[in-house]
Order: C-alpha cells, then sequence, then structure tokens
C-alpha cells in the first residue's frame, strides 16, 4: 500500500460519515472535492456539501499533498477545499492546477497562519481565497459562493474573449511621450478598469524596475523575482512567474520590482517576449507601462500589442516626439493601433498649444484627453487606490473608463454583487 493510502485510510466523523479511504476509495466528484485533516474542517465541509447537495465521499482526511489523484484524473472538480497545514510543497501543487488546460476550479485553501503575505502568494498562485483555521460552515459555504461566481465570471469572459485555447491576452502597452505626462498612472488606472469594471483577469505588468509606480499606487509590496526572470528567461516557469506577482484582487495582479538604485542589470532581449507568453496564458487582459527609455530595446514587444497608447503633455517637444515614436513603431512592422493621448491638461494647468493646433500639427486626431485632477490623484495616493475605487464619477474616472471600453470593444460589464465588492476590498487590505 503506498505511503499516499496509508495516510488517507477511513476516518469516522462524528456524525458517523467516513471519509473517503483513499485515491481508490474517493468518490470523484464534478463540483466538489476536500482534502482536511482536522475535526473542525471536516465539520464545516460535510455542511458546505450538504447545502449542495454534494456527496460526503468527496471529503478526504489529507492535505494539499495529497491531492494527486485528482490531478491524475480526467476531469477537475469546480469547487477544492485544501488544508495546507504540514504541505511541503504548495506552490508546486497549485502550479500544477494552473497548468491544467481545463481546469476552472476554484481553490479554497484553509490554514493556521495568518500572513498577509502568505495570503497574497496563494492568490499570486491561483488559489480563490485563504481561510484563517478554526474554520466555521457559514464562513465556508460563503466563500466557497463567491469563489465559484468569480470562477464562472471568468470563464464567461474567457469565452467572449477567447474562441479557443490558442487564443491571447489582448496586450496593451502605454508608454509616455514626454517625462511626467503620467503614463504611469493611465497604465494602473487602466488595469483597474479592466479588471473591475469590464471584468478581464487583468495582470499590469511594470517594466520600470528601479522607480516604477505601479506596485506603491495599489498599496502592495513589490513581488521578488522579476529582476531574475529578465536576466534568465530560461529559468523561468509558471511557478515562478505566480510568485513575481502580487494580487491587488481575484482578477488583478501586478509584476513588477522595486530594485536597488544603484544597483544596475542587464535585461535579456528575449526575456519580455517569454514572460509575455507565459502572462498570456493565464489572463484576459496584460497592460505593459514601457518607460520610453526601453522604447529601442522592445521591438518585438511593440510589433505584438494590440495597441500601443502614447502619452504626452500639449506641448510643442510633444508633438516633436510624438511623431519620432510613432515612426519608430512603424520600423518594427507593428501592426498595433498607435493611440495618443494627452494628458494632465486643465485650467490650473493650461496646455501651451490648443488640442486643435496640436492634432493639426500631429497630422492626427487625439484618442482623448485625460484631464488634471490634482485633488482625486492625491486622494488615490494616500489611500492607495485606484481612481475608480475613490471617485468613480470623477471626469478623469470616465475618460479612462470609456478608453478600457474602446480598447477592448466592451462596455462596462455588471457590476458584482455587494458581497463580492466586500470581499476584493478586504483582499486589498
Amino acid at each position: 500500500m503506498s505511503d499516499l493510502a496509508v495516510q488517507m485510510q477511513p476516518e469516522t466523523l462524528a456524525q458517523g460519515a467516513p471519509l473517503a479511504p483513499g485515491p481508490d476509495g474517493l468518490e470523484l466528484n464534478p463540483d466538489f472535492a476536500a482534502f482536511v485533516a482536522d475535526a473542525a474542517s471536516q465539520a464545516a465541509c460535510r455542511q458546505l456539501a450538504d447545502v449542495n447537495g454534494w456527496p460526503r465521499g468527496a471529503i478526504c482526511t489529507g492535505g494539499i499533498d495529497d491531492i494527486q489523484p485528482l490531478l491524475d484524473a480526467a476531469m477537475l472538480p469546480r469547487l477544492l477545499v485544501v488544508d495546507l497545514d504540514g504541505a511541503a510543497n504548495v506552490g508546486a501543487v497549485l502550479g500544477q492546477l494552473a497548468q491544467r488546460g481545463d481546469s476552472g476550479t476554484a481553490v479554497l485553501a484553509l490554514g493556521s497562519t495568518n500572513d498577509v503575505t502568505l495570503y497574497r502568494h496563494l492568490r499570486t498562485a491561483g488559489a480563490a481565497d485563504y481561510l484563517l483555521k478554526p474554520v466555521d460552515a457559514a464562513g465556508l459555504i460563503a466563500a466557497a459562493e463567491e469563489s465559484l461566481r468569480a470562477a464562472s465570471r471568468r470563464d464567461a469572459v474567457s469565452g467572449t474573449a477567447h474562441e479557443d485555447a490558442t487564443a491571447q491576452a489582448h496586450l496593451t502597452v502605454v508608454t509616455g511621450v514626454r517625462g511626467g505626462a503620467g503614463a504611469s498612472t493611465i497604465a494602473v488606472n487602466l488595469a483597474w478598469f479592466l479588471a473591475h469594471e469590464l471584468d478581464f483577469k487583468t495582470c499590469l505588468f511594470d517594466l520600470d524596475l528601479h522607480f516604477g509606480i505601479s506596485s506603491l499606487a495599489l498599496d502592495l509590496e513589490p513581488g521578488f523575482g522579476l529582476r531574475e526572470a529578465l536576466e534568465s528567461p530560461e529559468r523561468m516557469d509558471a511557478l515562478m512567474l505566480a510568485s513575481s506577482m502580487v494580487a491587488e484582487s481575484e482578477i488583478l495582479s501586478v509584476l513588477a520590482a522595486e530594485e536597488p538604485i544603484e544597483q544596475s542589470f542587464r535585461s535579456d532581449p528575449a526575456a519580455v517576449h517569454a514572460l509575455i507568453d507565459q502572462l498570456a496564458g493565464s489572463f484576459g487582459a496584460v497592460v505593459v507601462d514601457l518607460p520610453r527609455s526601453l522604447l529601442c530595446s522592445q521591438p518585438d514587444l511593440l510589433a505584438r500589442a494590440d495597441e500601443v497608447l502614447l502619452v504626452t503633455d500639449m506641448s510643442l517637444v510633444g508633438i516633436r516626439d510624438c511623431g519620432r515614436v510613432k515612426a519608430a513603431i512603424e520600423a518594427t512592422g507593428s501592426q498595433a493601433r498607435v493611440m495618443t493621448l494627452a494628458s494632465r491638461v486643465g485650467k490650473d494647468r493650461p496646455a501651451q498649444i490648443d488640442r486643435a493646433t496640436f492634432e493639426r500639427s500631429l497630422d492626427g486626431k487625439l484618442a482623448c484627453v485625460v484631464p488634471e485632477d490634482a485633488k482625486t490623484l492625491a486622494a488615490c495616493a494616500n489611500a492607495g487606490k485606484a481612481i475608480g475605487a475613490v471617485a468613480g464619477n470623477t471626469p478623469i474616472a470616465t475618460v479612462l473608463r470609456d478608453l478600457a471600453g474602446e480598447l477592448t470593444g466592451r462596455s462596462q460589464a455588471r457590476r458584482g454583487s455587494l458581497f463580492g465588492k466586500l470581499r476584493r476590498m478586504a483582499a486589498s487590505l
């Protein structure tokens, strides 16, 4: 008998319902499976199963290290509850689940470790939620309902956005033509609107490893590993990528770094391309914040993008540099839609050149003008939140919301339930 089978021998619960004895006795169910060790978690799982009409035989004694029989099965359940206590290989197992192309499984992790960093790593690696033990039945049932609803929304978005398994994520590159024009602020908030209002599972990829603001703007600690992935792309895999990202919510992740200023690094030219390949398989939308200093070194990224957003001020120098950047993009053979955005324009920050003259000199129309709103941006910075979360009805929010819809061809999706919003707010704390 294998060690795994020994670990999963039958155990009688207080109410007399036996747990499944092991791989051969596991009652595979398309909706539910649980691998939990302690009595309180087992009792909560029994009530979860009873409420939903799922078999108690899908509940096993064990933890996340014991779910290999499910990974080997032809079909995975819609909901998987797993105990992390004593686990030796959490990241690897979650990585295997993420790599299953047919997996729409929502993973609810249970554990005794009360640590925000662990929670964020689990969310980034693909877990739907992490519940602190001891788990009560009401909390488990509520978390399961929300996780299944979120999985259904992701499946629906995936079905709409991707006709087949080879489809790629919608890739938007944002770059500032002029320093201080607000390109990074636009990238952060564009990603937030794509995720939270258009229901795209989104990755915000910040290529400014020294001075990027993506993590800071969303009150997140930068992940670890992006520099290594850019320097040695041959070592990068799905698990390494997952550990490099941090989750703002279940539908928005940030891939960024905050490297010491005194330490330079060399990015392999193929590294960004390889990272985009990995991200495209896991996300419906990817927004890249590309520093203008890297424009010349990223022809493959520019050629691959669906859109390139050029963010400029309305100045004479802005007109000149927009033309230069457009010419450089055309030289890559890119078929991307190149859109020019004027930013930081308002009564307290008047443009040097009026819009009509700017567009005539640019020989093209501006996609939009993002208004200056120092009050809202200050509130967002102090709260560590996106514009849509702080001041969703302001003119700047309206412009960026409309831009997100134009890029994807989708209008604002139905907003989630109050419970879902509260859970996403809690996840960002």
